[in-house]
């Protein structure tokens, strides 16, 4: 399965508005069936009852590929972010933005993600996952940012949204 159908795919069942799932219908219904399939493969990890759709999405990228399907691997990555921010407000957040294939040294060097797509570099750390919190009630606000500490930050974490007021 390619990468855009694997996006479609799970941004259907988990963003698309589809009727509400009744507890009796948790175990037939095509969004379970599908977070199933995804789970039982280790693609994603689903806590709880999944109830609804999603209203945003925090994307936990690992380290680029290196192997020789680097390139296309690394490239799967981005299009899948891009897939997603289509959809609904995204944070895309990493340990670091360097070597080739990074997707969020990718996102951050696009004219157009960067204008839609939050990143976060120094997830890995306390700071970072507090900051990809903030990245996120951003997006919400229709604000977008890059934080941390690598190449392409802005800042270390977002401006709170009434700063620029003055009492």
């Amino acid at each position: 399965m390619t990468n855009i159908r694997i996006t479609t795919l799970l941004s259907a069942v988990l963003l698309d508005r589809p009727k509400p799932i009744t507890d009796d219908q948790h175990s037939d219904n095509p969004q379970s069936v599908v977070l199933k399939a995804y789970t039982s493969r280790q693609y994603i990890i689903v806590t709880g009852n999944i109830t609804g759709t999603a209203e945003a999405v925090v994307v936990v990228a690992g380290p680029p590929y290196v192997d020789r399907e680097a390139g296309k691997k690394n490239a799967a990555v981005l299009t899948m972010v891009t897939g997603l921010d289509q959809k609904v407000p995204i944070v895309v957040a990493g340990a670091g933005a360097g070597g080739d294939g990074n997707v969020l040294a990718q996102l951050r060097g696009d004219p157009t993600l960067t204008k839609s797509v939050s990143t976060v570099d120094n997830v890995s750390t306390e700071q970072g996952r507090v900051v990809t919190s903030l990245a996120l009630a951003e997006q919400f606000e229709g604000r977008t940012g890059h934080y941390g500490i690598d190449a392409g930050a802005t800042a270390l974490l977002p401006k709170p949204a009434n700063a620029d007021h003055n009492g």
